[in-house]
């Protein structure tokens, strides 16, 4: 009896295989459909200003160095195949990029690596704080104010920038893992507001860029908006630091809630195949995921395809 259910289970099988394998084969195929991921989080060692743009590209500008870009996007997209880095022009770029090579605007990318992780369910996010700035005078904890000065008034806490880097500061203890911090904010004005947050640890008590993400978002906008910075500890967190802007202005913070989840083990990605439109001679597109991290005659570059 064991063997005959065997056997139908067997042909049962065998009668969805062809579907199966077609499903396979189209999600294994060229004709793919490819999905832009929009980032929820990005940073750049260098100290390179990165800004979202509307198509879901992230604009570099500012210092222009060698350093590590670290982008966070999400999908619910399965059976992944494949991922492409588009490297697009730009009038702002030097003739016109899509790189910041002085001059001649190449792009080089030295080492292309991806990770992946599940994402947290809603019900894993628990409130580690939450700042309302509904008493007069009661910053709740944030000060170490740079260029900038703040109070408590009407129900939020208001923020006159007097420089280009204005930041304030709270201390804040939480396990190590995933952390959201959401912001109901007021962003008056023109064009974009660029916003940056860092964070400290037990392990790295001292503020850098590689503990930070960014933020843009849209000026002008009536009433309150919702923002979000997404980042990740592995040590015990112990402050963060908001710079809300980077120019001469006010803002209005009518909220500011900090959740966290347990984080699960990244899993890095096999890469191998690499194409590309073209490839510098002596900078082939595969040697951007062979593991070299030499920082010479090392990588994928483009010249002389700029513009």
């Amino acid at each position: 009896e064991r063997i005959a259910t065997a056997e139908k289970s067997l042909k049962d099988f065998e009668v969805t295989l062809p579907a199966k394998i077609a499903e396979w084969s189209k999600a294994s195929s060229d004709d793919s459909n490819w999905q832009v991921i929009t980032p929820i989080a990005f940073n750049a060692t260098s100290g390179s200003r990165l800004e979202l743009e509307n198509d879901s590209s992230i604009y570099a500008s500012g210092k222009s160095a060698r350093g590590k870009y670290h982008v966070f996007g999400t999908t619910e997209k399965k059976n992944i195949t494949g991922i492409r880095i588009e490297a697009l022009p730009d009038d702002r770029l030097p003739k016109k990029g899509p790189g910041r090579a002085d001059g001649d605007g190449n792009f080089v990318l030295t080492e292309f690596e991806v990770f992946s992780t599940p994402t947290p369910a809603n019900e894993d996010w628990k409130a580690v704080k939450i700042w309302t700035f509904d008493k007069p005078g009661d910053a709740q904890g944030w000060g170490r104010a740079n260029q900038l000065d703040l109070s408590v008034e009407s129900g939020s806490l208001k923020l006159v920038s007097k420089g280009n880097d204005p930041s304030l500061t709270t201390d804040v203890t939480a396990a190590s893992g995933s952390f959201m911090l959401d912001m109901k904010a007021e962003f008056p004005g023109e064009g974009k507001a660029h916003a940056q947050l860092f964070w400290t640890t037990k392990k790295d008590g001292a503020i850098s860029e590689t503990r930070s993400t960014r933020i843009t978002l849209a000026r002008g906008k009536k009433g309150w908006g919702n923002y979000r910075f997404y980042f990740e500890t592995h040590a015990e967190l112990t402050s963060i630091r908001l710079d809300p802007v980077d120019n001469k202005s006010d803002l209005f913070i009518d909220a500011l809630r900090l959740r966290r989840a347990d984080s699960t083990k990244m899993q890095k990605f096999t890469l191998e195949n690499a194409k590309a439109d073209f490839s510098q001679g002596s900078y082939p597109v595969g040697s951007a995921i062979d593991g070299n991290r030499a920082d010479t005659s090392n990588g994928w570059a483009i010249a002389p395809q700029m513009g």
